[in-house]
């Protein structure tokens, strides 16, 4: 989160949202790189906090540590 600024123009925008537990990053990024095949891979930018895909790889789990 302390990222510079210039390099990552995006992390602004995400300083102050919730965290993301790293197990649920894990099979975010798993799920993303084994899971789901060339073309949807290519076909956008995907972004872990995107909604539409959370039922095919994070099911009824809650993403933000809510603790």
């Amino acid at each position: 989160m302390e990222a510079d600024l210039s390099v990552f123009s995006d992390g602004a925008k995400y300083a102050n949202s919730p965290q993301i537990d790293p197990e649920r990053l894990g099979r975010f990024l798993s799920w993303l790189l084994i899971e789901t095949d060339r073309n949807s891979y290519e076909s956008k930018q995907w972004d872990i906090r995107h909604e539409d895909h959370h039922k095919q790889w994070l099911g009824e789990d809650e993403l933000f540590i809510t603790s």
